[in-house]
């Protein structure tokens, strides 16, 4: 397993991209992904609301580096998988597996920052995507 430890237990802003004033899941996840993917190309997850639902899109279409695997938590068997909700009371989220061992995910949420958590804590995926570039 890689080590996230220094990307763990910062504190949660919707939006944020600054680890000294809070970050959300899209800037977490981001960051596991360039350590899992030392090729990722920014294009490949965008930070930008608008340019991340592009991204989604282009990859459900089969358009991108990333490929659709499945539409809930039993999809993802890798590191690396990406995965693709929506929070209970609205507002999505992306989660990154990075241990399939122990089935943990790395993700950021209001209630607990930057964390891992065991993937079967994640409720409301909807999609879970493999890169294959």
């Amino acid at each position: 397993m890689h080590h996230f430890e220094d990307l763990l237990h910062l504190p949660y802003r919707f939006g944020g991209v600054d680890p000294a004033t809070g970050i959300d899941c899209r800037w977490t996840v981001r960051r596991g992904l360039e350590r899992l993917f030392t090729d990722l190309r920014p294009e490949e997850f965008p930070l930008a609301p608008g340019e991340e639902t592009a991204a989604l899109a282009a990859a459900r279409e089969g358009r991108s580096s990333w490929t659709l695997l499945g539409e809930n938590v039993f999809s993802a068997t890798r590191e690396g998988d990406l995965l693709v909700g929506v929070r209970e009371g609205g507002g999505g989220f992306v989660a990154l597996l990075v241990d399939h061992e122990r089935r943990a995910v790395l993700t950021a949420t209001p209630d607990h920052g930057s964390c891992l958590l065991p993937i079967r804590k994640l409720l409301g995926v909807r999609e879970v995507f493999r890169r294959h570039a």
